[in-house]
């Protein structure tokens, strides 16, 4: 999953909520790049600078953060098809489609434009729209 399904998930957005019911089920294994957290505290900074969201309430949701069943990957096994994909789209976004694809796991996301994106054989999900 990308950063746009965590944030979604810990400000338990309705889409986050939905996000839930996959997150939490012991049969599945969710999985993200190391960078998702560093980009969801990017996007959580972005919320409080704009007034979406209180700095206590991001407080608490980057503390739940670190505590999500997800395991986190190096992006490094992957620079390869990271550099590959970069006609299409960011090194960052191509970090999420590298791993789903060598997982060969779905991707899920909150972003249209990751969903949208041409030249991958990753099985990219999109499940809502994000507010970030």
């Amino acid at each position: 999953m990308d950063a746009s399904v965590l944030v979604e998930f810990l400000r338990w957005s309705p889409v986050g909520q939905s996000v839930a019911e996959v997150l939490l089920r012991p049969d599945i294994s969710a999985h993200a790049p190391h960078l998702a957290s560093v980009e969801v505290l990017s996007a959580f900074r972005s919320l409080v600078a704009r007034g979406g969201i209180s700095a206590t309430r991001a407080g608490f949701a980057i503390d739940d953060l670190a505590d999500l069943p997800v395991t986190r990957h190096p992006a490094e096994p992957f620079l390869s098809r990271i550099w590959q994909l970069r006609a299409n789209i960011t090194a960052y976004d191509a970090t999420y489609i590298a791993l789903a694809e060598a997982l060969d796991a779905p991707l899920l996301t909150a972003d249209r434009r990751l969903a949208q994106a041409s030249g991958n054989d990753a099985d990219v999900r999109f499940i809502g729209r994000s507010r970030i």
